[in-house]
């Protein structure tokens, strides 16, 4: 049995019954399938989608694979080019956030992402980010903050009227 991460895709995942199934990239055998329960997500209450890129420990228990350890893959950028952007949402009980860039684009991170992960940024920091497109649109790898925050609000302090507006 390996004790080391793999990598595989998500294949299913019912959150209302809380478990799928995990299609390791390298699997043992053809059609190989890896139990995921919703205690396995290192992050709780994100839940897992059809086709997300996932890293994860196999592991033995009684009725075969659990995959155990359950993080989104990250997958470093293209370049190494930095974007700056505003905290515009944060969702701290769910463990992540919007950031919108100058496009007024919004733009998904999760706190793994974050320079200080126990601290997120608040809202109306200014960060600095490097960005990539996703299966789930694009998403921000590396925030960090660039200077002290105007609003440390959360988001449902926020009245969406006055969060920017992508426009057409």
């Amino acid at each position: 049995m390996k004790s080391d991460y793999q990598s595989g895709s998500v294949e299913q995942y019912d959150d209302r019954m809380g478990y799928g199934y995990i299609k390791p990239d390298e699997p043992a055998s053809e059609g190989e399938r890896i139990l995921v329960h919703r205690r396995s997500l290192r992050i709780s209450g994100v839940p897992l989608s059809p086709g997300d890129r996932v890293i994860f420990k196999p592991e033995l228990v009684p009725r075969g694979l659990l995959a155990a350890d359950v993080h989104f893959e990250q997958v470093d950028p293209s370049s190494d080019e930095a974007f700056q952007g505003t905290i515009s949402t944060l969702h701290p009980d769910r463990g992540f956030g919007f950031i919108v860039d100058d496009r007024l684009d919004q733009i998904f991170f999760h706190f793994s992402q974050l320079a200080d992960q126990d601290q997120p940024p608040p809202i109306g920091s200014n960060v600095s980010f490097q960005k990539q497109q996703t299966a789930r649109g694009m998403q921000a790898f590396r925030v960090a903050p660039l200077d002290t925050p105007i609003s440390s609000t959360l988001s449902r302090d926020v009245p969406q009227a006055d969060l920017p507006r992508k426009t057409t």
